[in-house]
């Protein structure tokens, strides 16, 4: 029975009956479109600003002790000239496995102290076969999902799709977010947990970026956690869709950080 309740809480906030029954002024996140627009531009900037003080690299292959030392030392980078720094370990909430946590330091309202990573969709594409008991998709506004898990076949598309949008010797995309060590710390996106009541309201929401690809700089690409499903070839060319998670209020060293799965956009 504890293993199916387990089971039934990480799938309950995709089931749409269960979310349409749950929705009340309690339990969601209310974001005004106009606002969300107004906003994009400034959480762009936020974002060019921290990935622009990371330490790069040029290595294509996959080196876990490189990205094991790239991820302590960005964490210090982002510790020392932002005030934070994240950390994956055992949840708060019973039967919530991951979680992720302040470590040091303290984020401040409006920081972003996320992305979530994955494969991108467009609503006609297939994903089926990748969104069985996979608990890690999240649906955009406007019903763009992004594969986060980062195992099984989502795991193995993600690796597929990300070296065919290589730019010569440049990585366009990270995929060290599929590692224990991402070398952009704040790609751990997937593993904020729903926060609920007053024990552990949510103290993060979620915001989409439509990443502009002509014009966002191609050497800061290696730490974005995402890469388009298809093809420019296929399916013609697209900005490239990013959700970050933006802090609700000031997170101290510590505490976890929780987010709402429900959130409307208002028109």
């Amino acid at each position: 029975m504890k293993w199916i309740t387990n089971r039934w809480n990480s799938y309950k906030y995709r089931f749409v009956p269960w979310i349409a029954l749950n929705i009340n002024n309690k339990t969601t996140v209310k974001i005004n479109q106009t606002d969300q627009n107004d906003n994009s531009e400034h959480l762009l900037n936020n974002l060019l600003s921290i990935l622009k003080t990371f330490e790069n690299y040029a290595l294509l292959r996959e080196d876990l002790e490189l990205y094991s030392k790239l991820h302590n030392v960005n964490q210090k980078i982002l510790l020392d000239k932002f005030g934070y720094s994240l950390v994956r370990k055992e949840s708060l909430l019973e039967g919530a496995g991951k979680g992720v946590f302040i470590q040091q330091g303290q984020a401040k309202a409006g920081s972003i102290v996320g992305i979530y990573p994955g494969t991108v969709y467009q609503p006609y594409q297939p994903i089926l076969i990748q969104s069985i008991r996979n608990p890690f998709l999240f649906r955009c506004a406007d019903g763009v999902l992004i594969d986060g898990k980062d195992c099984g076949i989502s795991r193995t598309i993600y690796r597929s799709c990300s070296p065919r949008d290589q730019i010569g010797m440049l990585k366009t995309s990270d995929t060290s977010w599929l590692t224990p060590w991402p070398v952009n710390p704040l790609n751990n996106g997937q593993y904020v947990n729903n926060g609920g009541g007053e024990k552990n309201p949510a103290n993060v929401c979620y915001q989409e970026i439509d990443l502009p690809l002509s014009t966002f700089p191609v050497g800061l690409r290696k730490f974005v956690p995402n890469v388009n499903y298809a093809s420019i070839s296929q399916d013609g060319y697209r900005d490239l869709r990013v959700v970050v998670l933006v802090a609700t209020r000031d997170i101290h060293e510590g505490e976890e950080l929780f987010s709402s799965y429900f959130t409307l956009i208002h028109k």
